[in-house]
């Protein structure tokens, strides 16, 4: 056994099998508690890397073979590759000037600093191992959603459906869900229908979220799947599961065509002459260059604004000039909604709002058709919406897609005068806040933000050599290691590719957890460990 284990005799031949086993225990209950903790939060997600970290130093001090454990690991070329992405922004705090910024974020990339060395220089991953773990984070990831949506109290707010990880990480996180309960279908008739419901739950949560990119990723990769599963189907199957695959793709753009259509729709009705004066005898406001349209009907016209602030102030407590829910000035939400309800904003108008409307404004409900059509049709108005506001008036303040266009032009300007080096670790938030200011942008201060383009972030940071080692340290041990010949693999690189097109993804902790635990168990943990297996204690064979 000891031979076959690769252990020389010596120090580790007085351990028995159980104090191996316990080792290993150890190990594989602190990869389960990363797994599980993900969707809960950062104290669950610490508890179990400092167990993975403890469990490893304990068996290499017990078997006293931390030395040669520890050379072995950080020896491995393709760890120290990987290595280099941490190490990177270690050495960008030598040009930086908030070294407080710099260093948090150092901290927050400590599970990519501690993973891969640990992995690497331990037993790989038995299959049933690594299936154990991945339906635990399943399962949890499960669960969480369930909590998320029971806590919730307002389900037409994505943003209250993620009650302990930001929406945008847990959209991740219930995609590798759905290919993990898809991957591992069970053998069992009677867990099948559980798998169904399961996966039937992550997809309609996808949907709660208004995740665009979540419904991108679950179709994109099963639609990779089913064409690599039908290559070997007899024509006719093929040729119709081919069919079908081309077709879904079509169908989709077909239906964001007339999304797209409905929310550009103009009413017969914005095509009369406009009304001189309100019925209490207000000479209207009707600003004809502002194009936004909210249900058919333009939102700046038709605006008598003493009567809206005199009758406003009778309804409600909160000024017309603050922010709602959403972080948007509370008269444009009020506006908005009058104009889908094809109101004129006066005494009219508001006189026709019910208490039920008065709520869901001052919740930053902006149309009365909200929770009336799917999720993702009322996300496509409302990216709509967006850009015909950042195209008419230049302030994208507080709407999602606009600012990030908004970050995008600021870091493509920063890159450009710091091509070579970057600013530094620590310096991008700092770098971003002056260059809003010489762009003159209209971006109110408390919105900005970094990149929100992973990509963008690393060039900003580090330069185009910087950029160029980050991407190497990613996609150089996957390669060498061969970790594209599994399955989930290739879905969760395919889903955090796209995440850092419109995130920073590795900037939080969910993030960096999400992204180093999957790519350190894939490559250094199944396909890449450097050291030979040994008698699973979940499976009880050889890995």
């Amino acid at each position: 056994m000891e031979e076959r284990m690769g252990i020389a005799e010596g120090p580790d031949a007085v351990l028995t099998r159980a104090h191996r086993d316990a080792f290993r225990w150890a190990y594989l209950f602190g990869l389960s508690v990363i797994a599980i903790g993900m969707p809960w939060g950062e104290f669950l997600m610490s508890l179990g890397h400092i167990i993975v970290l403890v469990a490893w130093i304990w068996e290499g001090v017990a078997r006293k073979s931390f030395g040669p454990r520890s050379a072995r690991a950080f020896c491995d070329p393709v760890v120290l590759v990987f290595l280099a992405f941490p190490a990177l922004h270690l050495v960008g705090l030598f040009w930086t000037n908030d070294l407080g910024w710099g260093l948090d974020l150092c901290r927050i990339l400590l599970p990519a600093m501690v993973l891969p060395p640990i992995m690497a220089s331990s037993a790989a991953l038995s299959r049933r191992e690594l299936r154990t773990i991945l339906l635990l984070f399943a399962c949890s990831v499960l669960l969480s959603t369930i909590t998320c949506f029971l806590l919730a109290d307002d389900l037409l707010d994505y943003r209250a459906l993620s009650h302990f990880i930001s929406h945008i990480r847990l959209a991740l996180m219930v995609c590798m869900a759905v290919f993990v309960f898809a991957y591992y279908w069970p053998k069992q008739l009677a867990l099948r229908p559980l798998h169904v419901v399961a996966i039937a739950w992550c997809v309609i949560f996808i949907n709660l979220l208004g995740s665009i990119a979540g419904v991108f990723i679950v179709v994109s990769v099963t639609a990779w799947a089913l064409w690599h599963w039908a290559s070997p189907r007899k024509g006719f199957v093929r040729m119709m599961i081919r069919s079908l695959l081309i077709a879904i793709p079509l169908l989709v753009i077909t239906l964001l065509g007339w999304n797209v259509r409905d929310a550009l729709r103009v009413d017969a009705i914005e095509r009369a002459p406009l009304p001189l004066r309100s019925v209490g005898g207000e000479v209207y406001k009707h600003d004809t260059t502002d194009m936004q349209l909210e249900n058919g009907r333009y939102v700046w016209r038709n605006i008598a604004w003493a009567e809206v602030h005199r009758g406003w102030q009778r309804l409600s407590d909160q000024p017309l000039d603050t922010i709602d829910e959403q972080g948007h000035v509370l008269y444009g939400t009020l506006f908005r909604y009058m104009t889908s309800k094809g109101l004129t904003k006066d005494s009219v108008g508001l006189s026709a709002l019910t208490p039920d409307d008065l709520r869901r404004i001052q919740r930053g409900v902006s149309s009365v058709n909200s929770g009336l059509q799917y999720r993702l049709g009322e996300r496509v108005h409302e990216l709509v919406f967006e850009l015909q506001r950042y195209d008419n008036t230049g302030d994208p303040s507080g709407y999602s897609l606009a600012m990030r266009l908004e970050f995008w032009k600021a870091a493509i300007r920063i890159a450009k005068d710091h091509w070579l080096a970057g600013v530094g670790t620590g310096d991008t938030q700092t770098a971003f806040n002056e260059e809003y200011e010489r762009m003159h942008s209209k971006l109110a201060p408390r919105w900005y933000h970094r990149a929100h383009n992973q990509y963008l972030t690393w060039l900003v940071s580090f330069g185009l050599f910087g950029l160029v080692v980050c991407m190497f340290a990613w996609i150089y041990p996957a390669t060498r290691r061969k970790a594209h010949s599994h399955v989930l693999f290739v879905a969760w690189a395919f889903a955090f590719m796209v995440s850092c097109f419109s995130e920073d993804t590795l900037e939080t902790q969910a993030g960096i957890t999400f992204a180093a635990f999957f790519y350190c168990l894939f490559v250094f943990g199944v396909a890449g460990s450097s050291t030979p297996t040994v008698p699973s204690p979940v499976s009880g064979r050889s890995a």
